[in-house]
């Protein structure tokens, strides 16, 4: 197996799936004699068997197969981070036992800071495309550094009073995928920027969020003024912890990526915050913002007459013929989905319309 070894495999295995969610933030709640992530019911974990299925999909599998379909890691990444979490030992149930999912996380041990961050600004600047200033900008807010043994992007989420609570790794090489959250993070604090506005943006990744403040700046526009948030994967539970603590938002804009998890979240946030807030999904041309901005740059540099409002697209009205044929199966899938899960038709109506904003 390139990438690991069968030890390595085997040990990533062996790794306890509840003990996993739980130290990375996951809410679980009690179903029977098993136990589902809040966020979709419908995925359940067998403790007794260190399993889990995903009902409304029709998938499932062992640990490693979550940190794949779930989390979106590649094999490789999934036994690496199981790997660094061998302290997690497979318990053998013989009955379902209460598991105290508030339970006190460990110290959160961030890696060593490198004496400098050149290899993270180039990383950003010039492999991913993110401004030079706005990577400047959070270097001095101790918002990210370089890690000073494998030189990573290290993403710092804090709490309201600026203690650090959450931290992320991202490999600094150009054709490594390797991300991880640093033992003991809170996911309820992940990445995120503040702004004045009463507008919040979502991304899955931090990568995305420092693309999309990108580009707003290549609009000319403040790319401080809005709020901004990663939910380090799928779970909502950063969004639902900034939206309690910041009561000014008022409008939900999702950007998360272009594939069939990001998709199918995207219309769970709408249906879980509709009714408080005005919720709007957007799509990119490829699978996520920083795919779509590097493009765009690529683009610019062949024409000046290439518009960015051209690689990202909100979302039509799923209950009209859409116009723009890029997004014609995108809404064929929203609609799908708002039928199979209810969401009433004009609420929906609110939430969509035909305006293209970055």
């Amino acid at each position: 197996m390139a990438g690991f070894t069968q030890e390595e495999y085997e040990n990533a295995r062996k790794v306890n799936l509840v003990d996993y969610l739980i130290q990375c933030g996951y809410k679980l709640n009690k179903k029977g004699r098993e136990l589902c992530l809040s966020e979709h019911d419908s995925l359940v974990i067998n403790p007794e068997k260190n399993t889990w299925f995903w009902h409304s999909k029709g998938i499932g599998g062992s640990i490693i197969q979550f940190l794949e379909k779930y989390e979106g890691k590649t094999l490789v990444e999934a036994i690496s981070t199981l790997n660094n979490k061998l302290s997690l030992q497979i318990r053998k149930y013989t009955k379902y036992e209460p598991i105290n999912i508030s339970e006190e996380k460990g110290e959160l041990l961030l890696p060593s800071k490198n004496i400098d961050n050149k290899r993270i600004e180039a990383y950003l600047c010039k492999t991913r495309g993110i401004d030079p200033e706005i990577v400047n900008s959070l270097i001095q807010l101790n918002l990210i550094y370089e890690s000073k043994e494998k030189h990573e992007v290290v993403f710092l989420g804090k709490d309201k009073f600026n203690n650090v609570k959450y931290a992320s790794k991202r490999s600094s090489l150009t054709n490594s995928k390797f991300r991880q959250d640093v033992k003991n993070s809170n996911k309820e604090y992940s990445f995120k920027l503040n702004g004045k506005s009463d507008k919040l943006f979502v991304f899955e990744s931090p990568i995305d969020l420092l693309s999309h403040a990108t580009m707003s700046k290549i609009q000319d526009k403040d790319w401080k003024f809005d709020n901004r948030i990663s939910l380090a994967g799928c779970s909502d539970v950063a969004l639902k912890k900034y939206l309690q603590e910041n009561e000014n938002i008022k409008k939900i804009v999702l950007f998360l990526d272009n594939d069939e998890v990001g998709r199918e979240n995207a219309i769970k946030i709408c249906k879980s915050y509709g009714k408080n807030y005005k919720v709007e999904i957007f799509t990119s041309a490829f699978k996520d913002l920083n795919e779509t901005l590097v493009k765009y740059k690529e683009d610019r540099q062949k024409s000046l007459e290439v518009k960015l409002k051209n690689y990202v697209m909100k979302l039509e009205n799923p209950f009209i013929e859409p116009k723009l044929k890029d997004s014609i199966e995108l809404n064929n899938y929203i609609k799908n989905m708002v039928i199979e899960n209810n969401i009433n038709e004009e609420n929906i109506n609110n939430i969509f319309d035909r305006n293209i904003y970055v």
